[in-house]
C-alpha cells in the first residue's frame, strides 16, 4: 500500500509540472539562399549544372523554395569555334527552387563565370573562376569514430599541386561539405 502511495505521488508530480513557454524570437525579412556548387569531370565534354534557391526563413520555419527566378551563367572570356555555342548558359526551373542547364565542360573550366540571378525584381551577381583539384588517388572507410560512435572514418589520399593554391570541398552526403585548403587533410571522421 505504501509503495502504491508512492507511485501515485510520483505520477501526480511528472505529470503537473508541465507547463508551455512562449520564446519571442527575432523576425526578419526573407533573404536569397543560393547553393551553386558545380561539380564537373573534367574527361567529360558536357556538364550538368545545378543551382538551388531558397528564401531564409524565421526558425521554427522551413527554408521556402522559390520559383520564378531568371539564372543565368555567363562567361565573360568564353571563345568557341563552334557557333552553336554561347558565352551564356540559361537555366531552367526542374522542381521548386532547383535549377538545371547543360553546357560543355570548356565553358565552365575557362575564363571567369558571371551568375546573374533576377528575382522579385532585384538583381543578383556573383563571379568566379573554374577551380581545379587533384584526382583521389586512395578512398577506404576505416574503423575510428570521433565523438559518438556514430560516424564513419573515411580515409582518402590525394596529391596536391604544390604549384596551385588549391581548395577541396567534400561532399560525403546530407548536404554537409567540408571545406580542405593545401595540404592539411589526411584523416578525418564524418
Amino acid at each position: 500500500m505504501k509503495n502504491l502511495l508512492y507511485c501515485l505521488l510520483i505520477i501526480l508530480l511528472a505529470s503537473s509540472c508541465e507547463d508551455v513557454i512562449e520564446v519571442d524570437l527575432p523576425t526578419e525579412s526573407p533573404r536569397l539562399s543560393v547553393d551553386a556548387v558545380i561539380r564537373m569531370d573534367t574527361s567529360l565534354a558536357m556538364t550538368t549544372a545545378g543551382i538551388k534557391l531558397n528564401l531564409t526563413s524565421s526558425f521554427f520555419d522551413n527554408n521556402n523554395s522559390l520559383s520564378d527566378a531568371d539564372v543565368v551563367i555567363r562567361n565573360l572570356d568564353f571563345v568557341s569555334d563552334n557557333p552553336s555555342e554561347s558565352d551564356e548558359i540559361t537555366f531552367e526551373e526542374v522542381s521548386p527552387g532547383m535549377y538545371e542547364a547543360i553546357g560543355s565542360t570548356s565553358f565552365f573550366t575557362t575564363g571567369q563565370l558571371a551568375l546573374f540571378i533576377n528575382f522579385n525584381g532585384e538583381q543578383y551577381y556573383a563571379k568566379t573562376r573554374f577551380v581545379p583539384t587533384s584526382p583521389i588517388e586512395t578512398l577506404e572507410q576505416g574503423e575510428q569514430t570521433l565523438f559518438t560512435g556514430e560516424e564513419t572514418e573515411v580515409i582518402l589520399s590525394f596529391t596536391d599541386n604544390g604549384g596551385r593554391n588549391d581548395f577541396y570541398i567534400f561532399d560525403f552526403g546530407f548536404n554537409e561539405f567540408h571545406g580542405y585548403r593545401g595540404r592539411i587533410l589526411s584523416r578525418a571522421a564524418f
